[in-house]
């Protein structure tokens, strides 16, 4: 074959690769390289620079976008999140992007079916959005109608760093939306960290959220009220001025495995590392709370404030408090229902559990002082404060005063051991006097220690030598113990009572 037609050949055959390529673009089998695709189309898109990805990971700087962080790259991220939403894709913060931006958002119209949407960075030192300018927020997510309904459509947030500056910008606003995850993100000197309105059953996994005014803010609105399902895990939570985390709506949190250090301010207990308001549960009527693995070490104000909510129960497992604000570890003003689990607080004057509620376990817990006068039942097993071991319930004390009898009424001090609702006591020092009365009364029982309604309880009287068993009720309204209640009371003569007990439950 002669050379040129050798070329000949050669030519017709680039011709007809070129007229397979057009045939194919045209029946859509491939993209042509500088053509926009459906979803930027739909979003009304068109790239700057072709030679950075659509698919499958959407790259900002095919609309223009900045990665030297020298100038604001706000409208290239957006085109770039409103085609990764078109698409149900992701979007790609490249490794080394640093993009200066302002507000970011989104709104949600679908469900988990037919929606979604993934915003991730290479990691949290690769790529990083920068706030610029004064924006309300740096990433917001609103559902369609969030004060009715959340909008269930997946959202993911990971391996990028938000940067924030002047605590006057919130990092992440997820607002009347459900079913999302926020993983291995850092957000730093922001107004609220992550601000969960509405935001229910999702994850914060392995962030780090730090030197704001609050890290993890949750309110609610509309009928729902939510914030619901929430659970926190593996994060580091730290350096805000305010609350670490503060959770006023839902009715179900957890908090795992999260190392929470220096959060609060100085002086003020209205500030700390965590702290559940009393409008937790109102939605539903309940509410739970599990902590399980925290780490709370130099936080100031008041470590964990519980305000008083009587829907509220709580669990507590595997925490500590190490170096708080002096006497201000844990304040429990009031819930349902407490239990605290192998964990310690043995700061010699520092860490003080005051607690109030329903019912309070405690099983193989360390504390310097416990504070649980308002407690209603208390249940211990190997509880270790500044005061010794006592693993058999809350021990108290009071003065009764014996009546019945012929003269000066004695008095003697009872001891009072609680456990549960069952409440022993105990009289050793001698209650002398003369009687020949056939019932003796008890008085001065505290008002925690009185039952419901009047109950019967087992009396085992000591009288001059002589041991007696027999019933005595114990008057709800006034405490008063009735000695011999529908059985004849035998005194002694001038012997009176020299000791006893008395058994009784509280239900």
């Amino acid at each position: 074959m002669r050379r040129r037609d050798i070329s000949r050949v050669l030519f017709a055959s680039a011709a007809a690769s070129i007229a397979l390529t057009r045939r194919a673009e045209a029946e859509g089998k491939i993209a042509p390289r500088q053509r926009r695709t459906a979803a930027e189309a739909a979003a009304k898109v068109t790239p700057t620079d072709y030679s950075y990805p659509a698919d499958p990971y959407i790259d900002p700087r095919r609309y223009g976008a900045d990665p030297t962080g020298s100038t604001d790259s706000t409208s290239a991220l957006q085109a770039a999140i409103d085609v990764a939403y078109r698409c149900k894709g992701a979007v790609w913060i490249g490794n080394g992007c640093s993009y200066l931006c302002g507000a970011l958002s989104l709104t949600l119209t679908g469900d988990r079916r037919s929606d979604g949407i993934r915003i991730m960075g290479s990691s949290v030192n690769g790529s990083k959005l920068i706030q610029h300018g004064s924006p309300a927020a740096i990433l917001t997510f609103r559902g369609s109608a969030p004060a009715h309904y959340p909008q269930e459509s997946p959202i993911v947030l990971e391996n990028f760093s938000i940067v924030c500056s002047g605590k006057t910008t919130d990092g992440i606003v997820l607002h009347g939306v459900a079913a999302w995850t926020v993983r291995k993100v850092y957000i730093a000197g922001s107004r609220r960290t992550i601000w969960l309105h509405f935001a229910l059953t999702g994850v914060i996994d392995e962030c780090w959220l730090t030197a704001g005014i609050c890290g993890i803010y949750a309110t609610g609105e509309g009928p729902m009220l939510g914030c619901n399902l929430v659970t926190l895990r593996n994060c580091i939570i730290d350096g805000h001025s305010s609350w670490g985390i503060d959770v006023a709506a839902g009715d179900r949190l957890k908090v795992e495995a999260c190392d929470m250090e220096g959060n609060g301010t100085p002086g003020k207990t209205n500030t700390g590392a965590l702290i559940l308001r009393s409008s937790f549960g109102s939605a539903t009527g309940y509410a739970t709370a599990d902590l399980d693995g925290v780490w709370f070490e130099a936080n100031l104000g008041q470590t964990m404030t519980v305000e008083s909510n009587r829907r509220l129960t709580l669990a507590i497992r595997n925490t500590n408090w190490y170096s708080d604000e002096s006497g201000n570890s844990l304040l429990i003003a009031g819930a349902s229902s407490v239990s605290i689990e192998d964990s310690n607080a043995p700061t010699a004057l520092g860490d003080i559990w005051n607690i109030t509620s329903g019912a309070l376990f405690l099983k193989n817990v360390v504390i310097h002082t416990l504070i649980d006068g308002g407690v209603k039942l208390p249940t211990y097993s190997h509880v270790v404060t500044y005061m010794g071991e006592f693993g058999n319930g809350r021990s108290d004390s009071f003065v009764g005063t014996l009546t019945g009898i012929r003269g000066e009424a004695p008095t003697a001090s009872v001891s009072i051991r609680q456990q549960g609702d069952e409440v022993e006591l105990n009289f050793f020092s001698p209650v002398l006097g003369e009687s020949d009365s056939l019932t003796c009364t008890i008085t001065g029982l505290p008002p925690k220690y009185r039952p419901k309604k009047d109950t019967v309880g087992v009396a085992m009287i000591q009288d001059g030598g002589v041991n007696q068993v027999l019933p005595c009720l114990v008057s709800a309204a006034t405490g008063t113990i009735t000695l011999g209640y529908a059985h004849d009371f035998k005194p002694s003569g001038n012997k009176g009572i020299v000791g006893g007990q008395i058994r009784m439950r509280l239900l």
